[in-house]
């Protein structure tokens, strides 16, 4: 429905209004995720609360899987990728099966040292990874703009809810803020992440800054660069320096395939050579049955087997290729 929506509303060029293709991001995937079909956010009433799961994250079902056939076919056979877990080959495999371009890989690289995630914090994370399972919570309120928002649950970072409360709270970079008409009719701009007075004398309800986290701030920290906010934690006499505050899709643990033993880092190619690795074993294995294919009596038997043999070896050169073997 919602592929068919933006096909309808683009206003590109072309028979698809410029829309070259759609990326289907499932839940499980990092940063912001599209709510759950029929969830409301209500900061007052608190009737989402009926959404949630023991843990406190929304509840996704039948509503919000995705019928590929049916998508393929209701958007003018446009390319698709798939993203939110799909950092395997078996389900790069199932995604080219059904008709799909490709998949959508973020978790992965964003821990690869070619990121731009900062090095400490990146490394530390690898390092829990290589020692056991690092959980992902679905937060349906951390972030400003209502969508629910994926937060590592790291150590010592600003997921900690104790952690988080002592952070003075400050807007300074804004980056979520959203615009807001006053008593007078002038457009201002507020965020809920805001110093909590702030946000209430600009029309909002205190209900509304509950559970809220400065998205802005702890992601530059992550990428090492921390702002220095213009307030001190209570007690100490130094500026407050932004921490950081993680997102990763719910395989984090993924990770750890691409590691040596007692090595705490992996590069992009290596996730390339996971995904595509599988692919040349298959093609290999299924090109061995097609190896005396010239030796056939029948020349028209011989012709089709020798067909079967060149397109197998076409596919695994394309793999080498991509894999940069020379």
């Amino acid at each position: 429905m919602l592929a068919q929506a933006m096909l309808k509303r683009a206003s590109g060029a072309g028979p698809t209004k410029g829309i070259q293709g759609f990326v289907i991001e499932m839940p499980t995937a990092g940063g912001h995720n599209a709510p759950p079909r029929g969830f409301r956010y209500d900061a007052e009433k608190k009737s989402h609360n009926l959404s949630l799961n023991e843990r406190g994250e929304p509840v996704y079902g039948p509503k919000d899987e995705v019928d590929l056939a049916k998508f393929k076919k209701s958007t003018k056979d446009l390319p698709f990728w798939l993203a939110g877990y799909y950092a395997r080959p078996e389900k790069l495999q199932e995604v080219l099966a059904i008709g799909g371009q490709g998949v959508q890989v973020g978790t992965s690289f964003a821990f690869a040292k070619e990121s731009g995630l900062a090095a400490g914090p990146k490394e530390e994370v690898l390092r829990q990874v290589a020692s056991g399972d690092l959980s992902v919570f679905t937060d349906p309120v951390a972030s400003p703009t209502g969508f629910p928002f994926k937060v590592l649950e790291l150590e010592d970072s600003l997921s900690e809810k104790a952690k988080y409360d002592s952070r003075p709270r400050v807007c300074n970079l804004g980056y979520l803020r959203t615009p807001y008409q006053d008593d007078k009719g002038k457009v201002g701009y507020r965020c809920a992440s805001e110093p909590v007075a702030d946000w209430v004398k600009k029309g909002g309800s205190v209900e509304a800054t509950e559970g809220r986290k400065c998205l802005c701030n702890g992601l530059m920290a992550n990428a090492g660069l921390p702002q220095i906010s213009p307030f001190k934690v209570e007690g100490e006499d130094n500026k407050y320096v932004e921490e950081i505050l993680i997102t990763a899709g719910d395989d984090v643990n993924q990770c750890r395939k691409y590691m040596k033993e007692g090595v705490y880092e992996y590069g992009a190619k290596d996730v390339i050579d996971y995904l595509l690795g599988r692919f040349k074993e298959e093609y290999t294995a299924e090109a061995n049955l097609y190896k005396n294919a010239a030796d056939a009596e029948d020349p028209a038997v011989r012709e089709e087997l020798m067909a079967k043999a060149k397109d197998l070896k076409e596919k695994i050169d394309g793999v080498d290729k991509q894999l940069g073997v020379k």
